[in-house]
């Protein structure tokens, strides 16, 4: 049944989509704006062949015109949230990318929970400004392998968007549907920390990731610490200089023993930066940064071949995180090291993309997978 309120209603935001006023439609159609403004408050309708015009001005059917707008695109927000810096992406159910938020870590074994959830509040709240139905949230967050940290986190996100469903767990899951199609995989995450994962199709077996403490090697943090370690070796007669050990003095600006008080007081983020000096000392031949990346790359390797061997995960080797940047580094020194057979797989996409998957999967929604990759791409390059 027609409905007048529906036809004004949907000329008027028509009209404002294409940014023109009342006078400039009706110069379109050899109308006054008067005449405009009564058929945008339901005082009259247009006849049909000045509606077909609106509909072809507007790009549109007769039939959109004529038919209610009301319903709203369902949205999604997805997060991958770490030790250092917590990705927000919004997107809808057609696969448009609507925004992207950058903020703080979220792991709240590092932050603590309140101000885990304080972020990721903070973070949905900036994305979902009345942009469609939000019909689903999904988290993949660092340190909610832990139940307790998992639960309490979806608690506090489903208290503030009780329509939507919403799922928190580990990172690792974003990292595991980073690729499309794997049944089993080992996951592997080599970022501010680390963590291997055995996916053999039933559960998820963790390898590792005991935290920056306890942790031998395979990290950002690792890289960095060990990076100024060389240079205190250096400071104290043990070792020679080298490019590295100016790089790290010079970053620092002078001695390092002098500086404890601000490198302790910066913390674990503070000191992953420096895996960057190693790389960089790395590929102008510095034999220090060779061997502090080569016990990164040894741990990688050792944590993935007791995957492989203990579980029935398949051969494919899905490797993400920050230290993937270096990835030809990574790659050339890891592939020795690994069982044979073994496949290393460096995605396309970050591991934002990944939680984007998992959200729809959560939120029953299916995208065209060609359609969304391609938005995925598009927005992400122009970031």
């Amino acid at each position: 049944m027609f409905e007048n309120r529906v036809l004004a209603e949907n000329i008027k935001i028509h009209r404002k989509q294409n940014k023109m006023t009342q006078s400039q439609l009706a110069g379109r159609l050899y109308v006054t704006a008067q005449t405009i403004s009564k058929w945008e408050n339901g005082l009259s309708v247009p006849e049909l062949d000045n509606l077909c015009e609106i509909a072809d001005i507007f790009g549109v059917s007769v039939d959109a015109l004529l038919r209610s707008s009301s319903r709203e695109n369902k949205t999604m927000i997805a997060i991958d949230g770490g030790g250092t810096k917590t990705e927000f992406i919004h997107f809808d159910e057609n696969g448009k990318i609507l925004g992207r938020v950058l903020l703080g870590g979220t792991n709240p074994n590092l932050v603590g929970l309140d101000n885990a959830v304080s972020t990721l509040l903070q973070g949905i709240d900036l994305l979902h400004t009345n942009k469609g139905a939000l019909c689903g949230i999904f988290a993949g967050v660092a340190g909610c392998a832990l139940k307790q940290n998992s639960e309490r986190l979806a608690k506090e996100i489903k208290k503030n968007y009780p329509q939507a469903s919403v799922s928190v767990e580990s990172d690792i899951h974003c990292v595991i549907n980073s690729v499309r199609g794997l049944e089993r995989s080992i996951a592997v995450i080599c970022g501010t920390g680390s963590v291997v994962y055995a996916n053999d199709g039933n559960e998820l077996h963790r390898i590792g990731g005991w935290g920056y403490i306890f942790d031998k090697a395979g990290s950002g943090f690792d890289i960095g610490r060990d990076a100024i370690c060389a240079a205190l070796e250096y400071e104290n007669g043990f070792a020679p200089a080298s490019y590295l050990t100016d790089a790290v003095r010079e970053r620092i600006g002078g001695d390092i023993m002098e500086s404890f008080d601000m490198i302790y007081s910066k913390g674990r983020d503070y000191i992953a930066s420096f895996s960057r000096l190693v790389f960089d000392a790395h590929s102008k031949g510095d034999k220090v940064a060779k061997e502090i990346i080569r016990k990164t790359t040894d741990r990688i390797a050792f944590l993935v071949n007791h995957a492989y061997k203990k579980y029935d995960c398949g051969n494919e080797v899905v490797i993400s995180g920050g230290i993937t940047s270096h990835r030809e580094v990574l790659e050339s020194m890891i592939y020795p090291k690994l069982e044979k057979g073994l496949k290393l797989m460096f995605p396309e996409f970050p591991q934002i993309y990944g939680a984007c998957l998992k959200c729809m999967n959560i939120s029953k929604i299916e995208v065209d997978a060609d359609t969304f990759d391609e938005n995925f791409r598009n927005y992400t390059a122009d970031k």
